[in-house]
């Protein structure tokens, strides 16, 4: 069965013991081999003297209910429950690439990210939605501050933790009010009742 047709219930802060296709023997041989996610194997990345790296699960759900808060990458509705997801499978990570397309979060959320050039740079800075117009500069030249999107936000209206950058309370771009993409945790940005 396809992933997202298991309902398996993911929910952060359990020690839920679950079952998967093991990556290796799905991918290199080919064989369906049930294996247990254990609290060491959440969120983990093996290398074991394959070239590059690959997740526990064909399906990456062991990337999700984090059991070590510095690995996770943010929150997400996975399966309709909330759940943690590993910082490996965020932004179309190299990782998460050695294995067909899977989106984790119900809405794709992990790979809401955007591309900015870095002039003198030859890699562009990759940011998390999330993580624009946060106060923080992720890029060397500051661009994920100074986007237009930045100059209008909700502060004084609207704080909420935001589902990717929620260490705290913080303002949005109002120009992610009411656009059918939850980016408040609570999702309060897609409430009619919303008063600026």
């Amino acid at each position: 069965k396809q992933w997202y047709q298991r309902r398996v219930a993911i929910t952060a802060g359990t020690t839920l013991h679950s079952t998967c296709l093991h990556y290796g023997k799905k991918y290199w041989d080919k064989i369906n081999k049930k294996v247990p996610i254990l609290r060491n194997t959440r969120c983990s990345v093996f290398d074991l003297d394959w070239p590059g790296k690959f997740p526990y699960c064909y399906d990456y759900l062991d990337q999700t209910n984090c059991s070590d808060v510095n690995k996770v990458g943010g929150n997400c509705l996975v399966n309709d429950y909330m759940s943690s997801v590993s910082k490996y499978v965020v932004c179309g990570s190299e990782f998460k690439l050695t294995n067909k397309p899977v989106n984790l979060c119900d809405d794709n959320l992990e790979d809401k990210c955007t591309s900015l050039p870095q002039p003198g740079l030859a890699d562009d800075c990759v940011v998390h939605k999330h993580r624009l117009c946060d106060g923080v500069s992720d890029c060397v030249d500051g661009s994920d501050e100074t986007l237009d999107i930045c100059q209008y936000t909700t502060l004084g209206y609207l704080k909420c933790r935001r589902g990717f950058n929620t260490d705290k309370n913080m303002p949005i771009p109002v120009a992610w009010l009411l656009d059918n993409q939850r980016d408040c945790l609570n999702g309060e940005d897609e409430k009619e009742t919303i008063e600026l």
